[in-house]
This record gives structure tokens, sequence and C-alpha cells, in this order.
């Protein structure tokens, strides 16, 4: 049995990923504006939605996106009370906060739950089969169709700035911008500390060291970026980029070089035989659509999909060996 935890990204992955190969059935509070194309369910799904009059007139449940999902062979059942959100596929249960909405995905932070346990997936079908009770027919449709009327957002007050970034949860980032540089000797008794201190958060002592990347300021991903991340690190050569085999992220540090100026430190546990292997190798290895900006040089991003991640991960083995190398 698996369970894991999805935010964000994530859970827009998981769905978009899970459902296509697999009998779905949804229960989802509001489908809003792209609802459709944000849960891409196929002929013989099934989605319970709140289609009330009172969802619908408040612009929360879009008929128009139910409408598309009809015309595909999905039923669709409505349900006025409804405010669960969970997702049966396959022999997987997603269950979580999300409404289906181009909003939710792309302004709210969302998180949801993923499980393969067979009771908890027993006991979500069971409910599942309860909430069907009330089809979505043709006339009913038309009569929601006419209803509707589009959301309407309150504007903030003048001059205030209160909109914030979503946050980004990430299994695997890219990291890109660096080039082979050597530090100043002056600075290696501060890096020496730093290294020391961070030696205690090893997890495979004997197969793994302390590595770092350095940066005179601190980039804007070192704020989303959480202990226990992996990170493929990619540095350039003039001529190219070496990829680095997958490392763990230790944290951030920082020490005071000449001028008075901060030096800061991207930690990480490096395997001690790490196995480079060239960017232009490395693209080549990668699914088509994972890495849709990355095509000349890699740029730090992260990887917000978990099937994806892994399918970067799993080009190294155990030894931290690149496996499209040719022995």
């Amino acid at each position: 049995m698996a369970t894991r935890f999805l935010f964000n990204e994530a859970l827009w992955g998981e769905l978009s990923v899970r459902i296509p190969k697999a009998k779905a059935h949804a229960a989802v509070a509001y489908l809003g504006s792209g609802g459709s194309s944000l849960l891409p369910l196929k002929k013989g799904d099934r989605l319970v939605v709140d289609m009330s009059l009172r969802a619908v007139r408040s612009g929360t449940t879009d008929p128009r996106e139910v409408r598309k999902l009809l015309r595909r062979g999905v039923e669709v059942f409505s349900r006025g009370s409804l405010h669960a959100k969970f997702f049966i596929i396959g022999k997987s249960l997603i269950a979580g906060s999300s409404n289906i909405s181009k909003h939710a995905q792309n302004v709210l932070d969302e998180a949801a739950i993923v499980t393969d346990d067979p009771a908890a997936v027993r006991r979500a079908s069971i409910t599942f089969e309860q909430l069907c009770s009330e089809p979505v027919r043709k006339d009913y449709l038309q009569k929601c169709l006419n209803e509707y009327r589009p959301p309407k957002f309150v504007p903030n007050p003048a001059g205030a700035r209160t909109k914030k970034k979503k946050v980004v949860a990430a299994k695997l980032w890219l990291v890109g911008g660096l080039q082979y540089r050597g530090l100043p000797d002056s600075e290696n008794e501060a890096i020496e500390r730093v290294v020391k201190k961070t030696k205690k958060k090893l997890l495979a002592f004997e197969r793994s060291e302390v590595d770092y990347s350095h940066y005179p300021k601190p980039p804007r991903f070192f704020k989303q970026l959480r202990e226990g991340d992996w990170l493929v690190v990619c540095v350039g050569d003039g001529s190219g980029f070496d990829v680095y085999p997958p490392a763990r992220f230790l944290g951030i540090d920082k020490y005071r070089r000449a001028g008075g100026k901060q030096r800061y430190l991207l930690l990480y546990e490096a395997p001690t035989d790490a196995d480079s292997v060239r960017w232009s190798v490395f693209r080549k290895h990668v699914p088509a659509g994972v890495l849709p900006a990355q095509a000349k040089k890699p740029r730090t991003a992260p990887i917000t999909s978990d099937a994806e991640a892994d399918t970067i991960l799993r080009l190294w083995d155990t030894r931290a060996r690149f496996k499209g190398r040719k022995p």
C-alpha cells in the first residue's frame, strides 16, 4: 500500500496522467472554466457535481463545461449538497481540496492525498454510488445553460497588493545557469565550516558527500526548495553542459566574503562517484514534453509531476551510473 501527498501542480499532473489510462469516477463540488480540459474524463467515466441552479447562477459550476463532458460520453450527475472532492481512478483514490477550474489550478493552493489502499478505494466507491442519484438530462442541461452567469471576482481595494504567487511543490528540480568557476582560497575555511555542519544531514555516509553550488545572491527558487527534494544539477563548461545524477537537497547557507558581501551555498547530498552525462545525451533519454523549455540549454525549473520526476530519476541506477551510457 502506498500513500503520497500531492500539492498544486503535482495534483493536476496526477489527474492528467492517471484519468486517460483507467476508468474514472469523479466527485467534485464545482466544475468551472476550463474544467472539461483539466478533468479529462472519457466515455464510460462518471462525474458527480453540484449543478444546482444556485451553483449555476453564481457561476461556480459552468454548464458549458458539463455539456462538453456529456458529448464525450461521460455520465454526469448533480448533487446540490456536494462539497467533497475525490477521484477514484482505477485502483487508486485521490481525495483533497480542489474544485476543477482554471482558477483552482492557476491561483489557489490545493492539496490532496493519493492512495491505493483497497479499503479506502472500496469505501469511496460505495459512497460514490450513493451520490449518483440525479442524472443531468438534456432538458435540465438547457435550463442550466439559460440560467448560467459567469462568476464575478471582487477586485482588491485601491492600492492593495494581496496577490501572492502559488507555492511550488516539486519532487525534483533541474538546476541550471551554472558554470564551472572556482572560489578564492581565502574562502576555503568558511566553506569547510559550512560543509562540516551540513554533513550531519547525510543519509548515506559511505556512498555520498556534501556538495554545493555557489551564488553571489540568493535566486528566487531557493525559497521554494524543501529539504529532501531531488536536484539534477547542470553545469556549463563553455562547449556544453554536464548533467549530474540526482542529489538530495540539504539546505541553504551563507558566509561573508571579501568586501563584506555574502556568498550563498546551495547544499546537497551527492553520490561520491557521480557519473555526469552531457546535456545533449540527457535530453534524448527524457520523454517528449517533460522538458518543454529546456531544448538548447538547461534552466532552473521544477518538475512538478511525480510521474515525470520519477522518469528522470530512473535514468541513473543505484550506483549513480547513467543507464543510457553505452558500455
